[in-house]
């Protein structure tokens, strides 16, 4: 049997991040280092063959500000995968297939070396696109990009493994 059946997966992923802070109020500083080598797990469930619900915290680095400092950027979340393609109804999601992502965020920034800071709002939607690629053994890779807020963007190739046996 090859039907879907519900599963909880987790994964880690790798990529690249765009950060631009807002730093019109501040005379004097202009984001210098935007693009940052960033990192994020997840854990989450196929509730059926359309949707799966995920968690996430990621690590996207630090942006660069000139003439000195840098502020980092952590995120928190929950977001609702929708699938699309033949393949989502699939065991383990066998195959290609292409989702979108909307979810609800928390953006966490620290800033350093006295950098005038203020964070205005750190809760967020989240959106994102991509496509995966599951084997039948539960082990599938990801490429996606999210945006988190309006000055974070962020590009992954991640790997997911789907827990369960077939019954």
């Amino acid at each position: 049997d090859d039907a879907f059946s519900r599963r909880i997966y987790g994964g880690i992923g790798i990529g690249k991040s765009w950060l631009e802070p807002d730093t019109s109020q501040v005379q004097g500083v202009d984001p210098n280092k935007r693009v940052n080598t960033a990192g994020q797990i997840m854990l989450g469930m196929d509730i059926n063959k359309w949707l799966s619900v995920e968690g996430h915290a990621a690590s996207l680095g630090d942006a660069g500000l000139f003439p000195n400092g840098s502020i980092n950027y952590q995120t928190f979340g929950l977001s609702g995968l929708a699938y699309v393609g033949k393949n989502r109804h699939h065991f383990n999601r066998r195959g290609f297939s292409a989702f979108g992502r909307l979810g609800y965020g928390y953006l966490k920034n620290e800033p350093t070396d006295d950098v005038n800071f203020e964070q205005v709002n750190p809760s967020h939607l989240l959106i994102g696109a991509g496509l995966e690629f599951a084997t039948r053994m539960g082990l599938g890779i990801r490429a996606e990009a999210i945006a988190f807020d309006t000055d974070v963007r962020y590009g992954q190739l991640s790997l997911l493994y789907r827990l369960g046996k077939r019954q």
